[in-house]
């Protein structure tokens, strides 16, 4: 049950977030208002370090480093600001080109968490209809015929990331989509091209 209250709230967490860079862009067109022509940079990770939900979307898809980079850069733009080597133009267009690639990453790893998450759910509910058919003591019950009409006969591997962005082959039934015992895929190559979105 804890897990399953874990993976709910980190849904609820990314679905009500904007993507990455819906995010940024409001934000951009705020700090260059506010900026007046000046270097918009600080004010855009001023602003989004104030947000409690962008900094939890940021740890949930493990960009802390990225995040930090970003930083980083931040700051050396500054320092070159004020030892007068680029005027705040160069300044706002190389912070921008930082902050896409970040931006790029992260709704990578947002649509990669999604799908697992898409996944974990999907492998929940079929191990929920299972339990609920074992449980009823009925097997001619709604739920356990339901549950035995969608049976697997073939299987292919799947790889895909977990909540930690670990790498995972799994081996799943081609008919229903479940996680089976890996060695249903044994004979098969781990080529991940039936379900290739990570």
């Amino acid at each position: 049950m804890k897990h399953l209250t874990t993976l709910l709230l980190t849904l609820l967490v990314l679905s009500g977030c904007a993507s990455m860079s819906q995010n940024a862009r409001e934000k951009i067109s705020l700090c260059w208002k506010e900026s007046n022509g000046e270097f918009w940079g600080r004010c855009y990770m001023n602003k989004t370090e104030d947000s409690f939900l962008l900094m939890r979307q940021i740890k949930t898809l493990n960009l802390e480093s990225r995040w930090g980079l970003l930083d980083s850069r931040t700051k050396v733009l500054e320092r070159k600001l004020t030892a007068g080597e680029i005027n705040p133009s160069e300044a706002n267009s190389q912070f921008q080109k930082y902050l896409n690639q970040f931006t790029q990453i992260a709704d990578k790893r947002a649509r990669e968490k999604a799908e697992a998450d898409r996944l974990a759910l999907k492998q929940l509910s079929s191990s929920l209809k299972q339990a609920n058919c074992n449980l009823s003591g009925n097997p001619d019950s709604a739920a356990c015929l339901q549950y035995r009409s969608s049976k697997d006969y073939d299987w292919d591997w799947d790889a895909f990331y977990d909540q930690n962005y670990n790498l995972i082959w799994r081996c799943r039934g081609i008919n229903t989509g479940r996680f089976a015992d890996n060695s249903k895929c044994s004979m098969d190559a781990k080529d991940d091209d039936r379900w290739p979105s990570k």
